[in-house]
């Protein structure tokens, strides 16, 4: 589902393509992604501590209540969906919306996308070996300024706290950018696995694909 999702956002931007392809450096319109990028790493965020064993539920509300009222786009939807599931979903199938949630909670995995204003929100988490869970999300934003970013947080079950994982969101974000090889990041489709433990990567202008595995502790290939 998400692929047919995201497939009208390629079929965008291949249309385009062209003329990116011709400039040797692509200059990034302003995006209110790009200011979010540069302050959510400096905040950790606390998962309510009556919440024995959090699931993806638990962590994309925590995350989306933070930054939702500032933000908006999926993140304020999301917590529209999660406050009654069947009558979101009702009222979108009523009216004919075209916005889409997909929540797994047996996979750790949730999906959002606003199709108005090309805003799609996906997360995931998966267990480590020491115990804590890396939560991931990947945030874009395909219509008017054609950005992404992917942040990590490790989850402790002692503290109930999200930390940003600087580091891996850095490394992520390299290997994205390197594969976009000078166009915009979002030319680089990054999936999160509802089923799975891998991080896949595709360049929809040159068909370019990478793929990094969670292995508990670290991304397996990931420099």
């Amino acid at each position: 589902m998400k692929k047919l999702i995201f497939s009208t956002f390629a079929a965008l931007l291949l249309n385009i393509g062209t003329s990116f392809a011709q400039d040797h450096e692509f200059v990034q319109p302003e995006c209110f992604l790009c200011d979010f990028e540069q302050v959510w790493a400096d905040k950790t965020l606390q998962v309510s501590q009556s919440i024995k064993n959090p699931g993806i539920k638990d962590f994309v509300l925590t995350f989306c209540n933070e930054y939702a009222e500032e933000w908006g786009g999926a993140l304020g939807q999301t917590i529209d969906y999660f406050e009654n599931p069947k009558q979101w979903e009702k009222e979108m199938e009523e009216c004919g919306g075209p916005d889409f949630c997909d929540y797994s909670p047996r996979n750790g995995y949730f999906v959002a996308s606003t199709w108005g204003d090309g805003d799609g929100f996906e997360a995931c988490y998966w267990n480590c070996k020491n115990g804590n869970k890396l939560f991931a999300v990947d945030w874009s934003k395909d219509t008017d300024c054609l950005y992404a970013v992917t942040l990590f947080y490790d989850y402790n079950p002692k503290t109930h706290k999200m930390v940003p994982n600087k580091e891996l969101t850095a490394r992520v974000k390299a290997a994205r950018l390197k594969l976009a090889a000078g166009l915009p990041i979002t030319y680089v489709t990054l999936s999160l696995p509802k089923v799975g433990k891998t991080i896949k990567m595709e360049n929809w202008e040159t068909n370019e694909k990478a793929s990094y595995t969670f292995d508990g502790t670290s991304f397996v290939g990931l420099k």
